[in-house]
């Protein structure tokens, strides 16, 4: 198995390789994926309840978009500008960042 880590994540890797704990990289590796509920090896990267497109769409009796204005959305004042849809949206985003802090 090869993968590109950062310094910092090598230095850890080192480290906790130098204890003792796992006998090898990739057992660690493999430790780690589990704990996250990943897999290791050709599905690696997936989660393991991930489901593909084709058959989430189906799951949810959603199909392709047949025609565009069906993505219209009357959620804004005709008469309000963009600038003002913009600047609603900046407030909202600016008021959501605060809320994480």
């Amino acid at each position: 198995m090869q993968i590109e880590i950062s310094g910092d994540a090598e230095h850890l890797l080192q480290a906790v390789l130098a204890s003792g704990q796992f006998a090898s990289a990739e057992e660690f590796i493999t430790q780690m994926a589990k704990q996250y509920g990943l897999t290791v090896g050709a599905q690696m990267g997936k989660r393991r309840n991930q489901v593909d497109v084709d058959t989430l769409a189906l799951e949810q009796s959603v199909g392709p978009l047949s025609d565009y204005r069906d993505l219209k959305a009357d959620f804004w004042n005709e008469g309000e500008s963009v600038d003002s849809f913009v600047q609603e949206i900046r407030s909202v985003r600016d008021q959501d960042t605060l809320r994480a802090f």
